[in-house]
């Protein structure tokens, strides 16, 4: 299977002007033709958040003869199953009901106080019992998201909440309360989601594979104290930067770092000259920073 896009439904739901909502729907259509003209004969889909694809399906983008699978994700929610799900599977006849993106946990985030500040976790048996409902009751197919925790390596972590004017970041860990840990140490969720399968074998509702013993998971040790000898200011960061002069601000797709091509990695620091002496200067809009530095 190939993915057209991630969760772009929610781009085009939440985009009220309408020209802009139809250069998007365009957007997708493109992709599609992209990637059959690139050579791919594998099963296309879409993943959206089971909100938007209830409200504004990407599906209807496509026409049938098309044959792009839309898709959803969402989390432990008892009701995207009996509800949403069902009317995903009833405007989809005769094709596959996939939730490719079924979350195992959530974002940790930085000063995230809804969250307590503290590591995210979502319980083992709901996780389970749900995911077992989605395969029995609906005969829906499910890829736990993710099934492995990782890690988010220099400005890789991206922006997970705005709550207000208030932006808050990914930590450098992506542990994801995941069946299998950060640390590659297997979870109550990976050992539960090993004895649902096997249930699920025992009263014919999965193939019969051949399941492999559980592999030794890697010992872990302390670090013990690690003192910090360096550091490197922002002022030194910032004089290292590519600059750019610019009548208006652009995404990092568009700078013209090279032909054809943005910046594709990292942070962009924006600065403002008032071209005239002013007493106040009022600036409209949140300011943030987003995606720098080569």
């Amino acid at each position: 299977m190939v993915q057209l896009e991630n969760e772009y439904g929610a781009y085009i739901s939440e985009n009220k002007k309408q020209q802009e909502r139809d250069n998007n729907v365009k957007y997708l259509q493109y992709l599609r033709n992209l990637t059959l003209e690139t050579g791919f004969s594998q099963q296309l889909f879409t993943s959206d958040n089971i909100i938007y694809s209830d409200q504004n399906p990407t599906r209807k983008i496509f026409p049938a003869e098309d044959n792009v699978l839309e898709t959803a994700n969402f989390g432990q929610d008892e009701e995207a199953i009996d509800a949403k799900l069902v009317n995903m599977s009833r405007a989809q006849p005769n094709r596959p009901l996939y939730v490719s993106e079924y979350w195992s946990g959530w974002f940790d985030a930085w000063s995230y106080k809804r969250h307590n500040n503290s590591h995210q976790t979502t319980d083992p048996k709901t996780l389970v019992t749900l995911a077992e409902k989605i395969i029995r009751a609906h005969n829906g197919s499910v890829n736990f998201y993710p099934f492995i925790g990782g890690t988010n390596f220099g400005f890789q972590n991206g922006f997970a909440y705005s709550d207000g004017d208030d932006y808050f970041w990914v930590t450098t860990s992506y542990d994801y309360d995941a069946p299998i840990s950060e640390s590659h140490q297997y979870t109550e969720k990976y050992h539960l989601i090993r004895q649902l399968y096997s249930r699920l074998v025992s009263i014919g509702h999965l193939p019969k594979l051949n399941l492999p013993p559980v592999p030794q998971a890697p010992k872990l040790t302390s670090y013990g104290t690690i003192e910090m000898k360096e550091a490197l200011p922002f002022k030194d960061i910032l004089n290292a930067a590519t600059k750019f002069t610019l009548k208006k601000a652009v995404p990092m797709e568009l700078l013209e770092l090279g032909p054809g091509y943005g910046q594709r990695y990292g942070f962009i620091n924006y600065r403002v000259v008032a071209d005239k002496r002013v007493k106040n200067y009022a600036i409209k809009g949140r300011l943030i920073f987003i995606h720098l530095i080569n």
